[in-house]
């Protein structure tokens, strides 16, 4: 015979998240109630989240940062042909790509607030978050927004939304400082 180390009343069970004691309805009950049960099993396997999704989180938006910061480094002829292919991929399937195009924050997001620009280049007030780019141009080329263009899981992607050819290069274009060390082969 085992003997018990909490003392019982007659026929109540003793419930090992909170302590409370508590008539059981079923023969293999062992929590007071369901919020105990989910409690205790949550995070048992895998323990708990919140530095994944953190992470998750800090991958999201650097990777939205660097995409903004390579769009914004381009030749302005070059971006609409770059901007047409994320498109095309985020509506094809990449997902994570098609998150960052659509994310709420990034598409809401205020001038003045820091999610809101995601680009180095704090001395350029025109340039917006990658979000905001490509939904403007969804709005400029099909006159719909990025969520219409790419798909939801409630609607279809939009059937007119296909890549568009690289501009060509009109009028002379100077050659910045780090182009030039480039094509002499110093850096």
């Amino acid at each position: 015979m085992a003997f018990d180390a909490t003392p019982q009343e007659e026929g109540g069970t003793l419930c090992p998240r909170c302590g409370v004691q508590f008539q059981p309805k079923r023969s293999n009950q062992s929590f007071c109630g369901r919020e105990c049960q989910k409690a205790t099993s949550r995070h048992a396997a895998r323990g708990a989240r919140t530095t994944e999704n953190a992470q998750r989180n800090r991958d999201h938006y650097d990777r939205a940062a660097w995409l903004c910061y390579d769009l914004n480094r381009m030749a302005p002829w070059k971006r609409p042909a770059h901007l047409s292919k994320l498109i095309i991929a985020a509506k094809v399937g990449n997902a994570k790509l098609r998150n960052i195009l659509t994310d709420p924050k990034l598409l809401a997001a205020s001038r003045t607030a820091p999610i809101g620009k995601l680009y180095p280049d704090s001395h350029n007030c025109d340039v917006l978050n990658i979000a905001k780019e490509a939904n403007a141009y969804c709005r400029e080329r099909w006159s719909i927004g990025i969520k219409e263009a790419i798909g939801t899981k409630d609607h279809p992607p939009h059937a007119d939304v296909m890549e568009e050819p690289e501009g060509e290069l009109i009028g002379p274009v100077k050659e910045t400082y780090w182009q030039r060390l480039r094509r002499e082969r110093c850096l």
